[in-house]
């Protein structure tokens, strides 16, 4: 007798949140391009396959300008002349060209790598302190201290502001609750307000960290405005610092869960790359693009009306099997990396580098050094946050050097 499938749990579902692969699924084989009603009162269409997502990202009848966008959407979003919606997140070009042009040099490989020294560090005192044998909370201890110290660094935020982000960013990311809204709102005005006031302290006294440098920064007469520097600083914070936490604990839970991988990867330290890769792939930090169509647009036999709000889905094209073998399958020596994990095209997420680098030498230097790590508990109890489109356990309780 042939039994049944599961019951696909529904969008925003709590069932949903803590697994949403399923349901991706489902969309992919029945309705990959799929419309449905927000509570917030605007239609959203859903993208799932790897093909309709990935050329979405570069497809100049899509936008990310949210005065495009209806009402409905913006009411959740917040104003679209905010300088925190002024960021590449939401420009087109050319204001996105000029913009990136402006501060991609911050973020080059070879910039990133002269900070690998610091982040060794960083990374050696949070271990140092953790306890050994009694079980803690990975995400306190090394995921979420590490980029958080690495991005206020970079920012030339001072030390004694940094306990505000957590609440501001989780403010930012944590869309499913209750009084999602109202604390989104909150979030939003409390970096506002923050990030205008280091702004100008930083104009009167600049320092050697990247904020000075944005606001001294030009190419022939281009510089950043005023909206555009408090953008991009949200966008660093936020960006900069959230996605890397999730990718570290993400990444630690999954060779946890996955023995064989974990060995693999213990006799063969140069997959580690390759794993970054994999985990941005099976279960990445961030999975959607939110864009606006400018006009009619045709995907997969389905047409997206002109103003509609478009969420193309990292999550669900990443598991696709029309490109990815196997898709369910935490896999380290995959050989196709084409992962949309940190976006594609212009808008490719440019702390992509850093990201990397944090993650790459956060993971080394966790299982390098505990081996006989194991989580303290059950997976089946870790719970994720209640973001629908990003990925991030509430906490992960581990202990570092387990009998």
């Amino acid at each position: 007798m042939k039994q049944e499938a599961p019951p696909v749990p529904p969008l925003f579902s709590p069932a949903f949140l803590a697994d949403p692969y399923p349901t991706y699924a489902h969309l992919r084989r029945t309705s990959p391009v799929h419309r449905i009603a927000t509570p917030q009162g605007f239609d959203m269409w859903l993208l799932t396959r790897y093909e309709d997502v990935r050329n979405s990202l570069t497809d100049p009848r899509f936008s990310r300008d949210l005065h495009l966008a209806p009402p409905e959407a913006t009411a959740l979003t917040g104003d679209p002349d905010s300088p925190m919606n002024r960021n590449l997140l939401t420009l087109d070009p050319p204001d996105h060209t000029r913009v990136r042009k402006l501060v991609q040099s911050a973020f080059s490989t070879r910039r990133v790598n002269l900070l690998a020294d610091r982040v060794e560090t960083i990374v050696g005192g949070l271990l140092d302190a953790a306890p050994r044998t009694t079980p803690l909370d990975l995400i306190t201890a090394v995921a979420y201290p590490l980029p958080i110290t690495v991005i206020c660094e970079l920012l030339g935020v001072p030390a004694t502001d940094r306990d505000d982000f957590r609440a501001w960013t989780d403010g930012m990311v944590s869309t499913a609750r209750a009084d999602s809204q109202r604390r989104l709102r909150q979030a939003q005005e409390d970096l506002l307000a923050y990030f205008l006031d280091l702004i100008r302290r930083k104009r009167t006294r600049p320092g050697t960290d990247l904020l000075s440098a944005l606001i001294e920064i030009r190419d022939g007469g281009e510089r950043l405005s005023e909206a555009e520097l408090v953008g991009m600083a949200f966008m660093l914070l936020v960006a900069g610092h959230e996605t890397t936490v999730n990718l570290i604990a993400t990444g630690s839970k999954l060779l946890l869960t996955h023995p064989h991988e974990r060995a693999r990867l213990a006799s063969e330290p140069a997959l580690l790359p390759a794993t970054i890769d994999e985990v941005l792939r099976y279960d990445g930090p961030a999975g959607i693009a939110f864009m606006v169509a400018r006009e009619d647009v045709e995907l997969t036999g389905a047409v997206v009306p002109a103003g509609a709000v478009t969420a193309a889905l990292w999550h669900a094209a990443n598991r696709d099997p029309e490109r990815f073998p196997d898709p369910d399958s935490f896999r380290i020596d995959r050989a196709d990396r084409s992962h949309l994990g940190f976006g594609h095209g212009i808008h490719r997420c440019i702390g992509a580098p850093l990201a990397v680098m944090e993650a790459r030498l956060a993971l080394g230097a966790i299982f390098g050094r505990f081996p006989r790590m194991r989580l303290a508990g059950s997976a089946t109890d870790l719970r994720w946050r209640p973001a629908p489109f990003f990925r991030g356990l509430e906490e992960l309780p581990v202990v570092l050097d387990a009998d």
